[in-house]
């Protein structure tokens, strides 16, 4: 609710919505996030200057690498 998320969207679809939010912000299309915000966001564009107005989050981009990290180690080991 804080960041303007709809309480009841699917997890899979938030996750979608924000990773192509992610990189359409990364490719300088702000317009293209707003978008990919619009089917778990009743307001699109305050969702975004929500996320823009977050702190920096030291712990949760730690993890992140750490399971990015384990994921390619993963993959690695895969012998598909």
């Amino acid at each position: 609710v804080a960041l303007g998320i709809r309480q009841d969207a699917p997890d899979e679809a938030v996750g979608r919505a924000l990773l192509d939010a992610g990189s359409a912000l990364d490719a300088g299309n702000r317009a293209g996030a707003t978008t990919a915000l619009e089917p778990v966001s009743p307001a699109p564009a305050s969702t975004l200057a929500r996320l823009d107005a977050l702190p920096p989050l030291p712990r949760t981009a730690a993890a992140t690498r750490q399971a990015q990290d384990e994921m390619r180690r993963l993959d690695g080991e895969s012998s598909f």
